[in-house]
């Protein structure tokens, strides 16, 4: 049988009256690239996919666009500095980003925007070595915190996945300009009205 005919035997109409050729386990995990991406309520890709919503549901699988936000626990300390570090287990991260990739802080209860960053360098070893290198250059230890308390806040964080030969990252997070948030702003378009969204627009960013 071809790959044709076989998708052709996957067509179901649902009770709505649409079409798919998804099966409901696909269609019910409701995972949508969309939906934890930071600039959602500044994007021109969603403003075409709202035109659809009467008739298809569009999704997008793969965007080059795409803003991953990084969270950050209360009380904010050393956000607000021109460079700095956040240190977290594993190496995921170091895969997930790249040198000038703009990112979003966020809050790790709510979700709200606190601003937006580019990644500055991605850095993985062993925990004791980095420990030893950057925790200097930790967001903690550029408000004031000890080394040691830096190290303490990590241990506590992470503890129960720590091991001797986990690995740690550090994620170098500069701030964005006014003028590059200005050519995100025009590389975006206007955000479309009919969208509700919790995502602060970047223009929001300029009076903070």
């Amino acid at each position: 049988m071809t790959d044709h005919k076989q998708k052709q035997k996957r067509v179901r109409r649902l009770e709505t009256g649409v079409y798919t050729i998804e099966p409901k386990s696909l269609r019910s995990r409701n995972n949508h690239l969309c939906q934890i991406c930071s600039i959602i309520s500044n994007c021109p890709i969603q403003r075409a996919l709202k035109l659809t919503e009467s008739h298809a549901e569009a999704t997008i699988r793969t965007c080059a666009r795409f803003v991953p936000s990084i969270s950050f626990r209360t009380p904010y300390v050393g956000l607000e500095f021109p460079i700095f570090n956040t240190l977290r287990a594993g190496t995921t991260w170091q895969e997930r980003l790249v040198k000038g990739k703009v990112i979003a802080l966020t809050d790790s209860k709510t979700g709200e925007i606190l601003r937006f960053g580019m990644v500055r360098s991605v850095v993985s070893g062993s925990i004791d070595k980095m420990l030893e290198i950057h925790a200097q250059f930790n967001h903690l230890a550029m408000g004031g915190k000890s080394i040691d308390e830096v190290k303490t806040v990590i241990q506590k964080s992470y503890g129960h996945f720590l091991k001797p030969d986990s690995k740690l990252t550090a994620i170098y997070i500069e701030k964005v300009s006014h003028s590059l948030i200005d050519e995100i702003d025009r590389k975006l378009g206007d955000p479309p009205e009919a969208i509700q969204s919790n995502v602060i627009n970047l223009s929001w960013h300029h009076n903070q």
